[in-house]
């Protein structure tokens, strides 16, 4: 009995330091999963940071490349991608900033015969170049387009109409001095300018319509002419009162409305036996009772 509990006390012993030698491994296991566990979410929080900022770049280069993208786009929409002036969409939104001024509208005269003599690379280097004398030839805050073929527009904000004529002499010598040149041939280069100036309650599109009217008028005059829509809206205006009067004329002979008027003519000097003489006028008198205006 006495050599078993012997027993039982060296084997609780050896199970006791057997145990406390696990428990130290244990410890000594945890201090290092631990340390582990800490590197671990060190090199984990330097990947995540380093994606974060790889994402960000990324977005960053996304955002910035849209951007520019975007901006291009936008570009392309309102500009003429042979002349990079503006197109018509890009002309009519930046002129309705502008309320006052005058609008000249260019033509170059013969485009059709480089176009059909040396080719499309031709008359597009043609028009480019065209764009640059005019960028030359005009002052900075000039709204220079492209609105078709070889027609282009200018708008020059608070500028009156004589000084626009003015400048359009400018811009039509510059064309006239310096001939086109392409493989040898020789083109002289002419244009019809048309001008209209703007008014209050004009929109932009009654305003391009004027400076076109004007341009065609100048057109069938011949090579090199500038013409002024007041101009032609004077005549308008007098085409449309002799078409009225054409038609109020024949009731008004029926109604007989017409009157003479007796005017005695004098001699300067008296001379015996010089006859009298008088000039009898004709009259119109309209529907209340009054006499028209000779003129009219």
């Amino acid at each position: 009995l006495f050599f078993y509990k012997e027993f039982i006390y060296d084997l609780d012993e050896s199970l006791n330091a057997l145990n406390n030698s696990i428990n130290q491994h244990e410890n000594e296991l945890n201090a290092q999963m631990e340390v582990l566990r800490q590197k671990l979410y060190l090199h984990l929080s330097i990947l995540l940071g380093a994606t974060l900022i790889i994402c960000g770049l990324i977005a960053f280069s996304v955002t910035r490349r849209g951007i520019k993208i975007g901006e291009e786009l936008a570009y392309q929409a309102e500009h003429d991608t042979v002349t990079h002036l503006l197109n018509p969409r890009g002309f009519e939104r930046e002129i309705a900033e502008h309320p006052q001024g005058t609008l000249l509208s260019l033509e170059l005269d013969h485009f059709k015969l480089v176009n059909d003599l040396c080719g499309h690379a031709a008359s597009e280097e043609l028009l480019a170049e065209l764009a640059l004398r005019l960028l030359k030839n005009t002052p900075s805050n000039t709204l220079r387009a492209r609105v078709d073929g070889a027609i282009f527009t200018l708008f020059f904000p608070r500028l009156t109409e004589q000084d626009s004529l003015s400048a359009a002499q400018k811009i039509l010598a510059s064309w006239q001095k310096a001939p086109f040149t392409w493989e040898g041939r020789v083109f002289s280069l002419n244009a019809s300018i048309g001008i209209a100036e703007s008014a209050p309650g004009l929109d932009c599109r009654e305003l391009l319509s004027r400076a076109d009217s004007a341009c065609t008028i100048a057109k069938e005059r011949g090579n090199g002419q500038i013409v002024s829509y007041r101009e032609i809206d004077q005549r308008h205006e007098q085409l449309q009162a002799q078409m009225s009067w054409a038609s109020k004329l024949p009731p008004m002979l029926e109604d007989d409305r017409f009157v003479l008027f007796y005017q005695k003519m004098e001699v300067l000097q008296l001379e015996l036996g010089h006859p009298e003489h008088a000039e009898i006028l004709l009259r119109a008198i309209d529907e209340d009772g009054k006499i028209v205006a000779p003129g009219l």
